[in-house]
């Protein structure tokens, strides 16, 4: 097997240690793209979303396609794309909910709070 020029924050452009335990997971997997998923899930776990650098970087690694990546990541809800905020709130909105008028509660939420 050939060796990785990747080591981590060190091979990582931005310097950031998050990738270090990112590579770690990698490490552990034998860059199997097998474990993509799991990989994914690893990187949500650190980074708190998957950012297009961390795709690319996942990618990279796994030596898969970007659009491979791109597209089990969109197809599993789970993952997020985007920066979470400071605070969540996670309001039901089930057919029970909505009944009692949980839109109108995310729309006063929405409006309040500019999300």
């Amino acid at each position: 097997m050939a060796e990785r020029a990747s080591n981590g924050a060190a091979g990582h452009p931005s310097g950031d240690e998050r990738f270090g335990v990112l590579e770690k997971a990698l490490k552990r997997s034998r860059y199997s793209q097998d474990q993509l998923i799991e990989i994914l899930h690893v990187a949500q776990g650190v980074f708190g979303y998957l950012s297009e650098d961390v795709l690319i970087y996942v990618g990279r690694e796994l030596k898969l396609p970007l659009s491979r990546v791109f597209g089990v990541a969109t197809f599993y809800h789970l993952f997020t794309f985007e920066e979470p905020g400071e605070h969540g709130a996670t309001v039901c909105t089930g057919t029970a909910c909505f009944v009692k008028g949980a839109d109108r509660i995310v729309d006063a939420l929405a409006a309040e709070f500019h999300v």
